[in-house]
């Protein structure tokens, strides 16, 4: 997994966690945000982050491969074993969330800047969170805001990203092969896939 290192390279190694199998980053990270909105708030009354907000905001979920990945509308996506990119961030902004649609459309353009920056492409965005390039679909975003119901509010939220760097070996299944495509469309070592290098692209542009 060429990811094992991503911890060096981010400052707080602490907020990075990395896995070979999950069901969803998304799940992983809502449910940290869920459970450090429980036990303390994660802003002062000014809005500013509270050390809470500070520890979790920036927090990044990857994993190799998911069970269960999710997308819009309760929608999966097919995330097989090394071939693409899963991951979530945590994002708690000052005054928490107000414009859920605006942080999916965000990552949406942070994402194709991330890939051009990397790869050399040029990717698409059909609004507002479907990643096309070569007229397939190779990627989606998905932002969950996280309710505060004790206040009302959305103090934080979690953003996934899938994206299919290259083909699976036994290729797409059926039902998504007309529509599914991939940054590369042939098979490539894993080493050479650069998801570190694209990890760090995609939250500095973020």
């Amino acid at each position: 997994m060429d990811i094992e290192s991503l911890k060096d390279t981010f400052p707080s190694k602490e907020k990075i966690h990395l896995y070979e199998t999950v069901s969803s980053t998304n799940i992983l990270a809502r449910e940290a945000l869920e459970k450090a909105i429980k036990e303390a708030p994660l802003h002062h009354h000014d809005g500013s982050l509270s050390k809470q907000g500070q520890n979790l905001h920036g927090s990044i979920f990857v994993a190799e491969q998911q069970t269960g990945g999710k997308g819009r509308q309760g929608r999966s996506f097919f995330s097989p074993q090394a071939t693409g990119l899963y991951m979530s961030l945590i994002i708690v902004p000052p005054h928490g969330v107000t414009n859920p649609a605006g942080l999916t459309a965000t990552m949406a353009v942070a994402t194709c800047q991330a890939l051009e920056k990397i790869y050399n492409i040029t990717p698409a965005i059909k609004w507002v969170n479907d990643i096309f390039y070569n007229r397939k679909k190779v990627g989606g975003i998905l932002a969950e805001g996280v309710i505060d119901s004790t206040k009302g509010t959305i103090p934080g939220a979690v953003i996934g990203i899938g994206l299919n760097i290259m083909p699976p070996p036994q290729g797409f299944p059926p039902e998504i092969h007309s529509i599914a495509g991939a940054v590369f469309p042939d098979y490539i070592p894993e080493k050479e896939l650069r998801k570190k290098e694209l990890v760090v692209a995609i939250v500095s542009k973020l």
